[in-house]
This record gives C-alpha cells, structure tokens and sequence, in this order.
C-alpha cells in the first residue's frame, strides 16, 4: 500500500536529512523569527517561503539553504525543510500550536545572538519574500505559487502548478552562498543543548559564590 509518507520518501530519493546542526537550522530560525511577524505560520508556508526564498536566490546564482524542492500536492517541498523543522521543535527552539509556529524564549535567544551572521544578500531575500507573501493565508499562498511561471534547471520555463508530482523544482545546490564557521558553529551548537546550557549556567552561579583562589604558600 502506498502511503503519503512513501511517497514523499520515494519521491525524494536522497534523503540527506539528519540532525546535525549546520548553516540550514540557523537560517530556519532566521525565517520563521521573521515570517512569524507577519502571520500566522504552518508548515506548508514554511515550505513555500522556503521555495520561495532559495528561487529569488538561484536567480542570481545563489542558494542559502542546501534544499532540494521537489514537486507534491500543494506545491513544492523539501525533505530537509521537514527534518531541520522537526529538529528546532524536539530541541525547544521553536514552539507550534494553536498560534502557529514561532520562536521558543530560548530559540529566541539564539537567534539574537546570530542573525548579524547571515550575509546581507540572504537576508535581503529572505525580507523581501516575507514582505511580499508571509502575510497571505496559507490557501492563498499555495495558489499564488502553482500560479506561478519558473525556469526549470533545463531550461524550460512552466507552471509550477503544470509539474507533475516528484518533479524535482529545485536541485539541490552544488554549494551555498552562506557557510557558518567553526568558532560560530560550535558555539551555536552549545548553545542550542538546553541542558548543557543549564549546567555551564549553574557553574558559573556556583563560582560566583566561591571564595577567591588562594595559592598555596610555605609556612615557614
């Protein structure tokens, strides 16, 4: 029997979907801090202002996120788009309910610590997206993209609502315009371990209460 979740799987083919921190989680706290703003946000239009986004981006020869978009029926998505949400959601940086999706206090805080990071031109796309369609009701925003008219990786200029289902919209990319480094990227990923965090803040409470070091000295 061939279920929905197969079929995403199938239609996918490389899944490279895991839960290492990298460049992607940032900059998907970075998109829904700021879509979130603007509206009530689930997960299908994450997945639209996501697509949204890496396409303004490949029209310049760049790409943020290292997505690839593949065609399913409410338009396209990614795999990652799901696995790095997931990701944010089991460790507390986002919250999703009733309100949407949203940043966590504690996500909050990571992406004030990062965002003057992320290079200007992605940042520029990303506002740019948000300003034009986080706004719209989810409905709307499925039918404005499958309105939509894009230069498949061939070539070929179509509908994006005309692709058939596991057409692959976007490829994922070769490399990304945007790259976290070490230094950043270790202290993100502490960052990001609540319970790591916990305990580095315990200690320094319990060293701010200690007495001053005292060398050893000679008695005589």
């Amino acid at each position: 029997m061939v279920t929905r979740k197969n079929l995403i799987t199938h239609c996918y083919r490389k899944s490279v979907g895991n839960t290492m921190l990298n460049d992607n989680k940032l900059l998907m706290l970075s998109l829904i801090s700021m879509s979130s703003k603007k509206g009530w946000l689930g997960i299908t239009k994450l997945q639209k202002l996501s697509f949204l986004m890496e396409y303004l981006l490949s029209k310049n020869n760049k790409r943020a996120f290292d997505y690839e978009f593949f065609m399913y029926d409410l338009g396209p998505i990614s795999k990652e788009v799901y696995d790095d949400f997931q990701f944010l959601l089991n460790e507390e940086l986002i919250i999703e309910n009733e309100r949407g999706i949203r940043l966590s206090e504690h996500g909050n805080s990571i992406y004030e610590q990062f965002r003057e990071i992320v290079p200007k031109d992605i940042n520029s796309a990303m506002q740019s997206i948000i300003d034009e369609y986080a706004s719209m009701k989810t409905a709307e925003l499925v039918k404005s993209v499958h309105k939509m008219r894009i230069r498949l990786s061939e070539g070929i200029i179509t509908r994006v609502g005309s692709l058939p289902r596991c057409t692959t919209v976007l490829p994922k990319p070769l490399a990304t315009t945007f790259r976290i480094g070490k230094e950043y990227l270790e202290t993100f990923r502490i960052m990001c371990d609540k319970p790591l965090m916990q305990t580095i803040r315990q200690a320094r409470k319990k060293g701010s209460k200690s007495r001053p070091y005292e060398p050893l000295v000679s008695s005589s």
